[in-house]
């Protein structure tokens, strides 16, 4: 029922049902299992708040890569290009305003970022081909 409903294969079902398993029978006492320990320290008592991803990496002990800032930023750079165009579009002290109002805190430090970041003299667009977009690098990346 439960691979019908969700699309997923009898084996991935299975060990789902198993970490569960596990999980629980640490948390209860029942059997303390290294596998329930490290999915009990890493996510805490409750499985279901977390991605089946997220619950499957922890049982195949993989530690997460760190994105780099380049990395991160032309991700968001496409995720804003996609979800907000008009930022392109908008008046810079239309949009700053807007920033303003969305989050005051935020302010200052973007201010000191972008400064920095124009002060550097580095475009951060190490890898970009002549004249492409760092949207079209992100769109490359897989983001």
């Amino acid at each position: 029922m439960v691979v019908k409903l969700t699309g997923c294969s009898d084996g991935t079902v299975a060990m789902m049902r198993r970490v569960v398993k596990w999980h629980h029978n640490y948390m209860t006492g029942v059997d303390k299992n290294p596998m329930g320990e490290r999915l009990f320290t890493r996510l805490g008592s409750d499985l279901s708040v977390h991605p089946w991803s997220k619950v499957n990496g922890v049982r195949l002990d993989l530690s997460p890569e760190q994105e780099s800032k380049h990395d991160a930023a032309a991700k968001l750079a496409k995720q804003l290009n996609s979800r907000m165009p008009i930022l392109r579009t908008t008046d810079p002290e239309v949009t700053a305003r807007a920033l303003w109002l969305y989050d005051r805190d935020l302010c200052p430090k973007l201010l000191a970022a972008l400064q920095a970041q124009m002060q550097s003299g580095e475009d951060d667009d190490e890898g970009l081909d002549n004249g492409e977009s760092p949207l079209a690098a992100a769109d490359d990346m897989g983001a």
